[in-house]
């Protein structure tokens, strides 16, 4: 049994096919292709938010925040505003690629609120490679699941099989 392996991260985060999304304003659709490559928070939130408003059908100018840990705790969360949207409240919806780094779950449409909108959970800028996937929780001493935020957990585990000698 394989207790531990290690293997080299030489793909990028953002791959190519698994790089868009789709964003409406309105009655304008609009796929969002993002650049092909590995992205830490800081230069994702500064890309994505000169993507979207240089790709916005309305003019509508993006912004893309962090918590601000000066005023509050850093939830790892994303804060998204728009400016110059008059009455349009944009939607952004998500297959399969690019919700995790948008902090969004997959399959789902998210729409801003009077300008406004909070990812749904925690982004993260490292990819996912298991094939087999297992579904465990984890629970503090009293039995209740603890909350992860939308970050998955990683488990090694060692299985056996009786057979007889």
């Amino acid at each position: 049994a394989v207790l531990q392996c290690s293997i080299p991260k030489t793909y990028y985060l953002i791959q190519d096919g698994q790089n868009f999304f789709t964003l409406t304003e309105d009655d304008a659709v609009t796929t969002i292709y993002v650049p092909i490559g590995n992205y830490s928070r800081p230069s994702f939130i500064t890309m994505m938010s000169k993507l979207l408003t240089n790709m916005s059908k309305k003019n509508i100018i993006y912004k893309i925040a962090e918590d601000n840990f000066l005023i509050g705790p850093e939830t790892g969360k994303l804060n998204y505003k728009v400016l110059n949207n008059g009455t349009t409240q944009p939607i952004f919806t998500f297959g399969d690629f690019i919700h995790n780094q948008m902090g969004f779950h997959p399959n789902t449409s998210n729409q801003f609120v009077n300008g406004l909108m909070r990812s749904t959970h925690v982004v993260t800028y490292s990819r996912e490679t298991s094939n087999n996937a297992y579904r465990f929780y984890l629970t503090d001493e009293n039995g209740f699941k603890i909350d992860l935020n939308g970050i998955n957990m990683n488990i090694t585990i060692v299985l056996y099989q009786h057979s007889k000698v």
